[in-house]
């Protein structure tokens, strides 16, 4: 699970924001809402792999930017925790129910 409390912003904003066009493009769903089956989500696997591969040079400014609206501990959540919940849910295979909740 990937869990992260915003006060400034969505997740999938804040995350689409620093991941660019090209690479949230990658993302499977519609604006990080997704119900995925085990099969679309093994599929899925290459792209969102290729979307939150950086340089360190890039990291490190993906992290600043993120950082800057989230705070440092939510950058890092979702930076690392996207493509590790994706890793262990086709390791286990199992889907993916990806949404966004507004309080």
């Amino acid at each position: 699970m990937v869990f992260a409390i915003l006060r400034k912003t969505d997740q999938v904003s804040a995350l689409w924001w620093v991941l660019g066009p090209e690479r949230a493009a990658m993302l499977p769903g519609w604006c990080g809402d997704m119900i995925l089956t085990p099969a679309e989500a093994r599929a899925a696997l290459p792209a969102v792999e290729r979307a939150f591969t950086w340089t360190p040079a890039r990291y490190a400014a993906a992290m600043a930017r993120l950082t800057e609206i989230v705070g440092v501990e939510n950058a890092a959540k979702l930076l690392s925790g996207v493509p590790r919940l994706w890793r262990e849910a086709v390791a286990a295979d199992r889907g993916i129910v990806g949404t966004r909740v507004w309080m």
